[in-house]
């Protein structure tokens, strides 16, 4: 069955991306405390045949109607928070 990630994406791709690459980062080191985090993922036949378990397998995006059509502008950018 898989684990799904379901996400708001909003106006910031950074909701998805960052979440994303933290997983991705795990799936690929692969030490004993990644296998431990994605063991519980429930792939069972995976598991047992010795492979990888908790590969993103679907990811399930939504968001306005706004958004979609580029409706809303971004937010201005706060330099402030760079000082």
């Amino acid at each position: 069955m898989g684990v799904y990630h379901l996400m708001g994406l909003g106006r910031s791709v950074g909701t998805v991306i960052g979440p994303l690459t933290y997983l991705a980062h795990r799936y690929n080191r692969w030490n004993a405390d990644d296998q431990r985090f994605f063991d519980r993922s429930g792939e069972v036949r995976q598991r047992q045949a010795g492979e990888r378990v908790g590969d993103i397998q679907a990811l399930v995006l939504f968001t306005t109607r706004e958004v979609l059509n580029g409706e809303p502008t971004a937010l201005p950018y706060n330099s402030s928070l760079d000082k």
